[in-house]
């Protein structure tokens, strides 16, 4: 009864109070929101009376079909528990069978998890979990909560758990797992096609794990014409597409902007199908389109690892970790790019592929020479790509197989192979080389996104000038930015100058007697 108690007061006494006591007019009380708390795990869309007293009267799919009718700011609070959604039927685009389609126009939706809960929604149908398509409205997703699929084989088109088509779409802390599309997106697709206005989507602690597609984003596809699109802390991991994009497919023109920041991409695999060439095995990094020099796309903060682009049966392979193409501006800053594969016929750029223009700031790319064939380089520059390097290292070289122009670069330091090697045909990158990077190996080192800690001795140690380092490192760490400071290259700063990234007492280098990884 606490939570029925809580939705009288909030959606109705509190309405009431506002008109009496304050004085103020009724078009006033309708800004209030009303609340409807779940209280069946029962999948019935005439459950939808989410009266006060009544108990088992307000479904998940009854709250959502009342909450698109009732031309109010409306919130749906789901208990702990698991909502199985097991109406098949032809997709009405009402939420009455199949997935969960939110559609009101105007007026802002809030799904969240009640205080303490951690709810499962589950289809079991052939049908994708949920669908939001309400034009201008704000819908948000608060969790925790999973969104899973659990239907007969694979959906049969886009997003085989969620698919948005909304202006303002807020997800935070939302799981998105065991998606399997046979179109675009396993877990999720996002477009803005249709929309009068540009979007703006802040998704914060998502997760998009387990997800296939048969063709491109195996965990999602997103992709936008003009607004903003903020990913801050998510986990896109172990996701495959038969084409391109195992972990995630972002598409950016007409001056949009995405920026994916302090997230994890891990695990993917693209190029899956038998006679397909895999491009991006973490990321596939899409700007401009139709009208050149526009769209935006930053990956900040972030660990890119342990991906696959490509197969060992036929195909190509094309960026291990991350592919980037078109004429807007990619731009990866303070980031991790490491142990990633590509596999087939001819292969190019086992941790970066770039083409475009592409801009590296402050990145480590850790590819040893050892773990591919000599003609695959960490770094390899396409067709007409141009290149601005700052800050960085690479292990495992740098190639150009497309003619790569316009590159510029400063305090660059590659490593592995000399100049001139089997990974450093055509770079247009100059720097300094050395023997030995000094890294030591993948690891947390004080935060849940891995990277590689410069040894004491390594040359990477007071690379940069303090009036190029940014501000913080890829783990959130502070940098030296006094007068006449110099900070280290690559992502990560060996000495913490400020409040420690995190709450792992003793980092790698415990066990060898590395005093200076003795702290947080």
């Amino acid at each position: 009864m606490q939570l029925r108690t809580e939705r009288w007061t909030s959606g109705l006494t509190g309405a009431l109070l506002l008109l009496l006591g304050t004085g103020w007019p009724l078009a006033a009380v309708a800004q209030v929101p009303f609340i409807y708390i779940v209280d069946t795990e029962l999948d019935d869309a005439a459950l939808d009376d989410c009266s006060l007293v009544t108990p088992d009267d307000c479904s998940l799919r009854g709250a959502i079909h009342k909450a698109n009718t009732d031309g109010l700011d409306s919130q749906i609070r789901i208990p702990d528990g698991v909502y199985q959604l097991t109406l098949a039927g032809p997709e009405d685009d009402l939420g009455l069978v199949g997935d969960l389609d939110v559609y009101e126009t105007g007026k802002a939706l809030t799904i969240s998890a009640a205080s303490g809960a951690h709810p499962i929604i589950e289809q079991t149908a052939s049908a994708r979990v949920m669908d939001l398509r309400s034009g201008p409205s704000q819908v948000t997703l608060r969790g925790p909560m999973i969104l899973r699929y659990a239907g007969p084989g694979a959906f049969a088109g886009f997003g085989g758990v969620l698919y948005v088509q909304s202006q303002n779409v807020e997800l935070d802390a939302v799981a998105l797992i065991d998606g399997v599309a046979t179109d675009s997106g396993g877990c999720l697709f996002a477009t803005d096609v249709g929309l009068t206005g540009p979007v703006d989507w802040n998704w914060t602690g998502m997760i998009v794990d387990g997800c296939a597609s048969g063709n491109n984003g195996g965990g999602a596809n997103v992709s936008l014409e003009g607004g903003e699109v903020v990913m801050d802390g998510v986990e896109i991991t172990e996701n495959s597409a038969a084409e391109s994009a195992g972990g995630m497919r972002i598409r950016s023109t007409s001056g949009g902007s995405v920026d994916l920041v302090r997230s994890i991409v891990r695990g993917n695999a693209s190029g899956t199908a038998l006679g397909e060439s895999g491009i991006g095995g973490g990321l596939q990094l899409i700007t401009g389109g139709a009208a050149p020099n526009t769209g935006t796309i930053t990956v900040r903060q972030s660990e890119i690892s342990e991906n696959r682009a490509g197969n060992s049966s036929s195909g190509n392979g094309y960026g291990g970790g991350i592919a980037s193409t078109g004429s807007g501006l990619v731009t990866v800053r303070n980031t991790t790019i490491s142990h990633n594969l590509i596999e087939g016929s001819f292969n190019r750029g086992v941790g970066l592929r770039a083409e475009g223009h592409t801009e590296l700031f402050f990145v480590t790319i850790v590819e040893p020479a050892a773990s591919h064939a000599a003609s695959e380089a960490a770094l390899d520059g396409g067709a007409s790509s141009q290149l601005i390097v700052e800050g960085s290292v690479f292990v495992g070289g740098c190639s150009s197989s497309g003619g790569a122009s316009g590159t510029t670069n400063r305090e660059v330091l590659p490593s592995d192979t000399p100049p001139g090697g089997p990974t450093w045909s055509g770079c247009t990158i100059s720097a300094q080389v050395v023997a030995d990077a000094g890294l030591q190996p993948l690891a947390s080192y004080g935060s849940s996104r891995r990277t590689h800690r410069p040894e004491a001795d390594s040359p990477l140690i007071n690379g940069s000038w303090y009036t190029h380092c940014p501000q913080k490192d890829q783990r959130d760490a502070a940098r030296p930015l006094l007068f006449l400071a110099y900070c280290d290259l690559g992502a990560h700063e060996r000495l913490d100058y400020g409040v420690p990234p995190g709450p792992v007492v003793f980092g790698d280098g415990f066990e060898s007697g590395d005093a200076l990884a003795w702290q947080p």
